[in-house]
């Protein structure tokens, strides 16, 4: 039975039934050594049916209580008994119903114990109205008790609802942020430092401008690692791969790069077929568009469209990026392809394939994913 709800049951109701037992039997011992000595037999009645109705309400506060206050009103309302320590009792009973919020019960209890008392000792009438004075407030200290704790507790959780609420927003934030920072910032840092790397590496190591390019490809690559650090600090979420890939925001970015590369990007897919990829497929095409789509800025031809097609059969997803070539670089095209290599190796671990190859002054990209394949982690 819980005795303070709002307190740890187990621990607070048996502590306090481990008191009042303490307080009973000291009681006992007062009325039957110290008062009476030696106690009178109605005396040892009395006590006796009190200390096992005190212990009944330890268990059951109210039907303890009630059977506790009727022996109690009992025994002083009979003249030749005495009630003494154990009698008083009663104010712990009111005090307890008080805090459970048992008015109907008090009322009665406590008019019955102050007719009682009238009964008992008609000579003295002040001791009856002294008692229900005390018994009053016993009942109003139960029942303030109670109230403070219920708005102390309202308080607590309205306090606590609030702060909670601060930290889901601040983390919805962050979260928010570090999606947006993996989804666009982090993307287009990766394409720039896919083209530095590829710029760095055709520049002549003799040429004037070979240091700074070397110097463009190391603070891009470092940018983009302290980025990758910046994002994971942000992301609260338990499982930091749960961030979704967003083939969508990848197509968008690589147009609009392309065209400040004076390049147009056509796209030969529906938007509500590449929204139905999963998400390790995403995951694998992310990269083949960043490399092609660097490939396509620093080789293809601004004389005909950069063409970009993603279909999705029964068991594979195939890509496709076709590109006229450049007569100043076609060579350098044809001999190209680090980044490739690494994709096609990475695709065919998986299952996949990706070939590339030049026709008729085209370069011509394609990758097959199957859709029953593990998904990639982008390591770019």
């Amino acid at each position: 039975m819980k005795y303070f709800e709002s307190l740890e049951p187990v621990k607070t109701a048996w502590g306090y039934r481990l008191g009042m037992l303490l307080l009973i039997a000291l009681a006992l011992g007062v009325d039957l050594f110290l008062f009476q000595n030696p106690p009178h037999p109605t005396s040892l009645i009395a006590a006796t049916v009190l200390s096992i109705s005190s212990i009944l309400f330890l268990f059951w506060p109210r039907l303890g209580g009630w059977i506790y206050l009727l022996a109690d009103a009992g025994f002083v309302a009979f003249p030749g008994s005495f009630v003494g320590m154990l009698g008083y009792m009663c104010m712990a009973v009111v005090f307890l119903w008080g805090w459970r919020r048992y008015y109907l019960d008090a009322a009665i209890g406590i008019a019955l114990l102050s007719v009682s008392f009238f009964l008992g000792a008609p000579k003295y009438p002040a001791t009856g109205i002294l008692t229900s004075i005390l018994l009053l407030a016993g009942f109003t200290a139960g029942y303030m008790l109670r109230r403070y704790v219920d708005e102390r507790d309202a308080a607590l959780n309205q306090l606590w609802e609030e702060k909670l609420k601060t930290v889901q927003e601040t983390q919805a934030f962050r979260d928010g942020l570090s999606v947006q920072l993996h989804d666009s910032v982090a993307g287009t840092l990766s394409i720039v430092a896919s083209t530095a790397e590829v710029i760095s590496g055709e520049i002549p190591t003799d040429s004037l401008a070979r240091p700074k390019t070397e110097l463009l490809r190391l603070e891009t690559r470092r940018a983009l690692s302290e980025l990758r650090e910046i994002i994971q600090l942000l992301d609260t979420r338990q499982d930091r791969e749960t961030i979704r890939p967003n083939l969508e925001k990848e197509l968008e970015r690589a147009a609009s790069v392309t065209a400040g590369a004076g390049l147009s990007l056509e796209l030969d897919s529906s938007e509500e077929e590449l929204k139905e990829l999963p998400d390790y497929l995403q995951d694998q095409l992310i990269p083949i568009l960043r490399e092609t789509t660097t490939n396509a800025i620093k080789y293809a031809s601004p004389s005909a469209p950069v063409t970009l097609s993603i279909s999705q059969s029964e068991n594979l997803v195939e890509f496709m990026m076709k590109n006229r070539v450049s007569e100043e670089v076609q060579d350098a095209v044809m001999s190209s392809g680090k980044g490739l290599l690494q994709l096609r190796k990475r695709l065919e671990d998986s299952g996949g394939s990706l070939e590339a190859w030049s026709a008729n002054g085209w370069w011509i990209v394609h990758a097959e994913l199957p859709i029953e394949g593990e998904g990639l982690d982008d390591e770019q």
